[in-house]
């Protein structure tokens, strides 16, 4: 695009910002500032020629709980939380990013160690440009200032959000478009496995990636299977609101291997790499050896994935009959799962339990003639928790967090549109 300030201006441009993000004209008004804002910027630093737009949304988990490190399954969905660039091509092969919270920083693109000093951000585009690189694709230099909302540390995949950007960038500058939402994806988490040692998955890549409502089959985890759900009766009845603990994760890291660790010893005693194929049957036949071997914990760990995998398979089945009934019935059980078998809504620090007492506050509201449900968000234990909560009471509900959780809160919206070339 020749001058995208002045396109900016246009009614298309309206247009397209008010589809991505399910806005009306006085709505997206917002939306149309903060692009402008971020193509001056970007203007006042580099050449704003045929420069255009990416972003890249954060994602929510509905259900499907500590689920797909066990190639269970997940219903996840994008949310209107998004990271958006504005970007240029290089003829040097350097990559120069820019955001309107951090500094400018380079990276050559054909150098993919990591190196000591360099930051999070530098090595997940490293590893990104890495992967895709082995893949076979192309690879070049670009300008890229950026600026996003997706908040960290409140399970909303702040980090996903920005690699599938980065996806999306060398997708669309250097590759026509023809590289598979999954193969970006996997890109993804190859670089968080590999540059950066975090030991992720693919749900939050591939919900951010694919956009709307989805639910994730990871049985196959070479090739999961991405189904989108028909959600815009629920995203037009439903407000979603995240509400952190504000809680330091960093002591934590022992309490999530648990999990995994706990659910992997059942399925090995009974010779199984993965709680997939441990039926509830094999559970109750067998429970006080279970008991004995892996713990009463590990037990009620390998109940929650088992059930919470059927409630994922239900609900699916019957967003695809349009059946959304069950809707906030099946969010309320697989928020208890989490609660009582999964067990990671508290800390071992008695003094701080921010993720019970906010799931307790909730249902206290409720049970006082309000409707909505609420569930813990993501990893759990000192993250955030996620409210359901009807659009015709959302601004009841907002009074009560301001004025009773006296607690920061943010509300999302589910959006259809994954990580995309805007314009």
């Amino acid at each position: 695009m020749t001058n995208i300030i002045e396109f900016l201006k246009s009614k298309e441009a309206k247009q397209k910002l008010m589809e991505l993000y399910n806005l009306d004209e006085q709505g997206v008004e917002a939306q149309v500032k903060r692009y402008q804002d971020l193509a001056d910027a970007f203007a006042a630093k580099y050449p704003v020629d045929n420069a255009c737009f990416f972003s890249s949304p954060g994602r929510i988990e509905v259900i499907g709980n500590h689920t797909d490190h066990q190639l269970g399954r997940v219903i996840g969905a994008s949310t209107d939380m998004d990271t958006i660039a504005i970007v240029t091509t290089r003829d040097d092969n350097k990559i120069h990013v820019k955001s309107m919270e951090y500094d400018e920083f380079e990276i050559d693109a054909n150098d993919f160690e990591a190196k000591d000093g360099d930051s999070r951000t530098v090595k997940l585009i490293k590893g990104m440009l890495e992967k895709l690189a082995q893949n076979g694709r192309k690879i070049g230099g670009f300008n890229a200032y950026m600026t996003t909302t997706v908040l960290s540390a409140a399970g909303v995949s702040s980090s996903a959000s920005f690699e599938m950007l980065i996806g999306a960038i060398v997708n669309h500058v250097y590759n026509d478009g023809q590289i598979s939402t999954l193969e970006i994806a996997k890109a993804g988490q190859w670089s968080e496995n590999n540059k950066w040692d975090k030991k992720s998955g693919l749900l939050d890549q591939l919900a951010c990636a694919t956009g709307g409502m989805i639910t994730i089959d990871f049985e196959n985890y070479d090739s999961p299977a991405v189904t989108k759900l028909d959600s815009k009766i629920i995203q037009n009845k439903y407000d979603f609101f995240i509400t952190p603990t504000g809680e330091d994760h960093s002591a934590l890291d022992g309490e999530y291997t648990a999990i995994t660790v706990e659910m992997k010893a059942i399925s090995q005693f009974f010779g199984k790499e993965y709680l997939k194929d441990v039926s509830m049957e094999d559970i109750m036949n067998n429970l006080p050896a279970l008991r004995e071997k892996a713990g009463d914990r590990a037990v009620l760990r390998a109940v929650h994935f088992i059930t919470e995998t059927e409630r994922v398979r239900k609900l699916a089945t019957e967003f695809e009959n349009h059946n959304y009934d069950n809707f906030e019935k099946i969010i309320t059980e697989s928020g208890l799962s989490s609660w009582r078998f999964l067990q990671n809504c508290a800390t071992p620090d008695s003094r701080h339990q921010g993720i019970a007492l906010l799931l307790a506050m909730n249902e206290i509201y409720f049970q006082n003639g309000h409707s909505g449900v609420c569930r813990v968000h993501g990893g759990g234990f000192a993250g955030a928790i996620l409210s359901v909560i009807p659009r015709t009471e959302a601004e009841e509900f907002k009074a009560f967090i301001k004025n009773v959780l006296k607690n920061e809160y943010y509300e999302v919206h589910v959006r259809d549109a994954g990580s995309v070339k805007v314009f």
